[in-house]
């Protein structure tokens, strides 16, 4: 069995592919075998198998795709909203913009290439790189915040009184810090200690995100895909910024 493992702590070079012993399923348990892009199966403890098909958009909305419902199930967004995401095309905000039909949906991102590719899955885009980027959102109701930091805060600055604000990452290395003058003014702050209280309700929004995929109403943007044995170089890519939507690691 192919893996990848990190034996010191350090940054994305500690990560070293190695071959382990395939575990073998005790008797009423069974193996599952994961594969992307090609497929995915799962074998008995009999030792039959059955292969069934596992695309990469399915794999690209199995995790980011139930938890960009639980965020709007936890912050609920209205007909007519100003919605801004933060960052709007990683791997989670790329299908956050995505879900709510009837609001307006603004990607924040960087860089002229990723505002095109907001527009291409037909929302609105600021450019968070330009110094004047704010003065294109004057206010908006909600903000989903994954990145923290000075970002963030710029983000919790734009929201109207009444506002709501959903915390769910701190890619910047810090979270955001909501003060108390936010709280009493917004009416309803989430930071990311809404994470776990997801986890129960995780199959249901996964069925369902796989559902939208599966009729074409939630497209995932893929950016790249690496072999496993790249995982260092994936890491990397991705805490720099280099790629857009979600990686993949593949066998």
């Amino acid at each position: 069995m192919e893996a990848i493992m990190a034996t010191r702590f350090g940054g994305p070079e500690v990560l070293a592919p190695v071959t382990l012993p395939t575990p073998e399923p005790p008797e009423g348990h069974v193996r599952v075998d994961v594969a992307s892009p090609a497929w995915a199966g799962w074998t008995h403890s009999s030792g039959a198998a059955t292969p069934r098909r596992g695309l990469p958009e399915a794999l690209a909305v199995l995790d980011d795709g139930s938890t960009a419902l639980a965020l709007l199930e936890k912050t609920p967004v209205a007909a007519g909203d100003d919605v801004l995401v933060l960052p709007g095309l990683g791997g989670l905000g790329s299908l956050l913009v995505q879900l709510p039909r009837d609001a307006v949906m603004i990607a924040a991102v960087r860089g002229p290439e990723k505002v095109k590719l907001a527009h291409d899955l037909g929302v609105r885009a600021v450019d968070y790189g330009s110094p004047d980027w704010t003065s294109k959102v004057p206010g908006v109701d909600v903000v989903f915040d994954g990145v923290g930091g000075p970002l963030g805060a710029t983000a919790l600055s734009l929201l109207r009184d009444g506002g709501r604000f959903s915390g769910y990452g701190m890619s910047s290395g810090a979270p955001t810090t909501v003060p108390l003058a936010d709280h009493r003014r917004l009416a309803s702050v989430a930071d990311m200690s809404q994470l776990p209280e997801f986890w129960p309700e995780t199959p249901r929004r996964v069925r369902q995100a796989l559902t939208e995929a599966a009729a074409g109403r939630l497209i995932p943007l893929i950016g790249r895909t690496y072999p496993l044995a790249e995982a260092a170089a994936a890491h990397t890519d991705f805490e720099k910024r280099r790629a857009v939507g979600k990686i993949l690691l593949h066998p």
